[in-house]
């Protein structure tokens, strides 16, 4: 059973993923080299990590927004720490600024409490290195590279490496046999409106690749999507264009990897192709996108063009011929499909 408890309660998918050289430095000095992770169930982790032998377990934070569920409110500090408190954990490491989880720690009796010490949280750890509050407002990636650096924990590599489930990707490879290469993931699915490129985009997009290229458009995302990718198989009118919508997720991570490529919104999926060592490219339109989407990261970001605004409106004006021409550093020069790339 592992010792230590890391809690990341960033909900997203992405937020895991760019999490996971520092919960791998951290179960690298422990005993077996394994840890057990605390998270929120938008995350995923249990299929996110399943291939990770560094985590053992994944256990569900239950709190919402707003505060609900039942890690929320006064009473949720009590009943965290009863769920915690039998466990039998010697360490937690806090990777986020709230003194909520450091407290739940100190009354499930943790006799090691490890964190980020910004603001109130300093109160429930014992940790003798903090962070200087300087760092309150930074990014929470840079908060866990800072910490651990301090710590002197070596991350050699802050780019995330996502393993494959070896039987998910028995079932990718299958799935793909046959199909004309280079195979384009694309990833119309978005949890934010705000974020979603346009069905009309990817239409022409779908168009223009199979025009220019000779291999196969992969349509990912959720069951929320399959609207989408309905149109989109319908107007290409090509059996190169392969939906997979709503798969688990651990199967889409081993499908994905398989990829020659990978565009779409600024979601999960996204991040899950650069772990993955897919060259990524993302439509960016709101400031918050911008953050991610780095060379150095594997995240290459399109831009409105010059003089729109960075948002909804600027995003859908990106237009796919310029998509197109991105994707050439990986596919190759466009041209016939029948002349290949």
């Amino acid at each position: 059973m592992a010792l230590s408890l890391i809690i990341q309660p960033l909900p997203g998918i992405g937020d895991m993923v760019w999490h996971l050289p520092y919960i791998e430095a951290i179960a690298a000095r422990e005993p077996g080299g394994r840890v057990d992770v605390l998270t929120k169930r938008r995350s995923l982790a249990d299929e996110l990590l399943r291939a990770h032998a560094c985590v053992e377990r994944v256990l569900w934070l239950e709190r919402g927004e707003g505060g609900r569920g039942r890690h929320g409110g006064l009473s949720g500090y009590w009943r965290l720490a009863a769920q915690l408190r039998p466990l039998g954990y010697r360490r937690v490491w806090v990777l986020h600024h709230s003194p909520r989880y450091a407290l739940a720690a100190w009354l499930a009796g943790i006799p090691e409490r490890y964190g980020y010490g910004l603001g109130a949280q300093r109160l429930w750890l014992n940790d003798p290195v903090r962070l200087h509050r300087s760092m309150a407002t930074a990014h929470p990636i840079d908060l866990a590279e800072t910490y651990l650096e301090q710590k002197g924990y070596a991350v050699r590599d802050a780019r995330p490496r996502l393993a494959v489930d070896p039987k998910a990707a028995e079932l990718a490879r299958s799935r793909l046999q046959g199909l004309p290469r280079p195979w384009l993931a694309l990833g119309i699915g978005t949890s934010c409106e705000r974020r979603q490129w346009g069905a009309d985009n990817f239409r022409r997009l779908v168009q223009l690749y199979l025009q220019c290229y000779p291999g196969t458009a992969i349509l990912m995302g959720g069951p929320q999507d399959e609207t989408m990718a309905r149109t989109l198989m319908q107007e290409a009118r090509e059996d190169r264009v392969l939906p997979y919508l709503g798969q688990p997720l651990h199967e889409a991570i081993a499908l994905l990897s398989l990829c020659d490529a990978f565009f779409g919104n600024d979601t999960g999926l996204l991040n899950v192709a650069a772990a993955l060592g897919v060259p990524a490219w993302v439509a960016v339109g709101l400031p918050i996108s911008a953050r991610i989407a780095r060379p150095e990261r594997g995240i290459h970001p399109l831009h409105p063009p010059p003089g729109l605004p960075r948002d909804e409106t600027g995003l859908r004006a990106i237009e796919p011929q310029r998509v197109l021409q991105a994707l050439q550093a990986v596919l190759g020069p466009a041209g016939r499909a029948g002349d290949g790339p």
